[in-house]
């Protein structure tokens, strides 16, 4: 007697079924493994080449870290391009794709081939060698320098050379680079380098742009096309994303991670000024997170 050995239908779709339930048990964690390693590359990887790329650069030029124009202009510690070009002494301490984050959502190219001599370039990690916060601002408005704000905190300290640290409101920090965690406590918007952990942050690349919303502004200031890469939290929403993972280089190479961080009230972490100029008062209207010494 020949007996029939194919599947039953039934047979088929339990087997199917069996398939479908381990894929969905084995995802999320097949996810978060993806997502723990792009994380130790943030911080071993990139955060660690340009710290130590940093350091070299300063032993090699009488102990000081490249200088930054954009800081002398008071802008924000992200900007590596703006009416200034901070990238020609970057480049001599490390290579800009190492600023591409594996966490933003979409790497850029930060080349000056790749972006017009007045693009607005914005670094996916918080840049703080050689930051000074509170001394004011020398904005372009139209091509004219003007200081349009008095300095804010004259007594804060520079961070240019070996063994230096910056300061904010009497704490000092020595981090050379770090995951961007950007806040306004009295809006609703917020944006950074890693997304949150419930998805809420959308993401935003931009190369070489042209944004019509943004037109007026560069404009006035200086810039007319705009390069970045980053997540946030649109104006129409919350600024209150959920909890973030961050990393973040000192300067003798050292990079720590801080897992689940709250955008306010954590306790391991303090706020700065969103821009060197530190005219937005860290806790009225804007702050970046980072730790505490």
């Amino acid at each position: 007697m020949r007996t029939d050995s194919a599947f039953t239908i039934v047979e088929l779709l339990v087997v199917v079924t069996i398939i479908v339930v381990l894929l969905a048990l084995l995802v999320p964690s097949l996810q978060e493994a993806i997502y723990q390693a792009e994380l130790t590359v943030c911080g071993a990887g990139r955060q660690k080449v340009v710290a130590s790329g940093v350091t070299g650069y300063a032993f090699d030029n009488k102990r000081h870290y490249p200088h930054r124009e954009i800081i002398d202009r008071g802008y924000t510690p992200v900007e590596i391009q703006r009416d200034v070009d901070d990238r020609p002494r970057m480049m001599r301490a490390f290579p800009l794709n190492a600023l591409n984050c594996p966490l933003t959502p979409g790497a850029i190219d930060m080349s000056p081939e790749a972006n017009l001599s007045d693009t607005w370039i914005l670094s996916p990690y918080v840049l703080w060698f050689d930051i000074l916060y509170g001394q004011g601002s020398n904005f372009n408005r139209g091509g004219v320098y003007s200081s349009i704000n008095p300095p804010v905190r004259p007594g804060e300290k520079r961070m240019s050379r070996l063994g230096s640290r910056f300061s904010w409101a009497d704490v000092e920090y020595e981090w050379i680079i770090g995951d961007y965690d950007w806040v306004v406590p009295a809006g609703n918007y917020t944006m950074g380098t890693h997304p949150d952990r419930e998805g809420q942050m959308i993401p935003r690349v931009w190369q070489n742009h042209l944004d019509p919303v943004w037109a007026g502004i560069g404009a006035a200031f200086g810039f007319s096309t705009i390069t970045l890469s980053r997540w946030e939290l649109e104006e129409n929403t919350t600024w209150r994303r959920n909890l973030l993972d961050l990393n973040f280089a000192s300067a003798d190479g050292a990079v720590i991670r801080f897992n689940r961080v709250k955008p306010m009230g954590d306790e391991r972490m303090n706020g700065v000024p969103a821009i060197a100029s530190a005219e937005w008062v860290v806790d009225g209207h804007s702050r970046i997170n980072i730790p505490k010494p």
